[in-house]
């Protein structure tokens, strides 16, 4: 084979690497929006002659950021792995009454403690393991194409507590008809929060579109997800994920 010859075999190799190579794997960036509508919520308990109460704002949706990787090494099969972190903020009210004249009957007169709305922040971090399939292929030799694609998986989620009452118990057990230093109540709920993270699993069905150009990859999905015990009163969500990345 003549030196000329083996140029050729080389630049056509260099010519078709791109393309190859973007048909086995690629990862990226993964940005997520998880459509919700987390409804407010309320609690209180009565010791007498002391009654308290916790006040929950509810919030909408839910955004986040994280990464993911495909394989396409089984025909007519990918395999994808999604990682994410989604939250959204919302507010409480930590309310503590003494019924000074032992009526049964609280008033804000009455209050020893009241936080006031106090911010407080609520988020998941997800793992979602997903089968999919090209429907419609309309691709363009070397420079890529349009995949509309299908499919479905198992996911796995790590979520925040959310404020409630009985949180407010574990953190402060009789201390919580007494008044207390809400900047060490504030510390012991942040920490409470590290410690007692719940962990769900559950499984999603997802269809998108594709795009491909040379060793870029854009993936635009619709998934729902149906996990119990993320969001409260939630068994399942939609959302919209947006994967931007390259072939490796």
């Amino acid at each position: 084979m003549c030196i000329r010859d083996r140029k050729l075999i080389v630049s056509a190799f260099i010519c078709l690497l791109p393309v190859s190579v973007f048909a086995i794997a690629g990862f990226g960036l993964n940005v997520a929006y998880d459509q919700v509508i987390v409804n407010a919520g309320s609690d209180s308990k009565v010791s007498s002659p002391t009654e308290v109460r916790i006040l929950r704002n509810g919030f909408e949706n839910g955004a986040g950021a994280g990464g993911f990787l495909y394989l396409d090494v089984i025909p007519y099969i990918d395999l994808e792995v999604d990682f994410q972190f989604v939250g959204n903020t919302y507010q409480f009210d930590f309310q503590n009454y003494l019924d000074s004249n032992v009526d049964g009957a609280f008033d804000d007169n009455e209050m020893v403690v009241n936080t006031g709305l106090t911010d407080f922040a609520w988020a998941r971090g997800s793992v979602y393991y997903t089968v999919r399939t090209n429907l419609l292929d309309l691709s363009v030799p070397v420079l890529g194409g349009v995949d509309l694609n299908a499919g479905a998986g198992m996911n796995q989620h790590i979520g925040a507590p959310f404020m409630s009452l009985s949180l407010m118990e574990s953190l402060l057990g009789e201390d919580l008809f007494e008044e207390f230093d809400e900047e060490v109540m504030a510390n012991k709920i942040l920490d409470y929060m590290q410690e007692n993270s719940e962990t769900v699993q559950g499984f999603h069905v997802q269809a998108g579109l594709q795009f491909k150009i040379l060793v870029l990859t854009a993936l635009l999905n619709v998934r729902y997800t149906i996990v119990e015990d993320l969001y409260p009163d939630i068994s399942a969500f939609p959302s919209i994920n947006l994967n931007i990345g390259i072939g490796i």
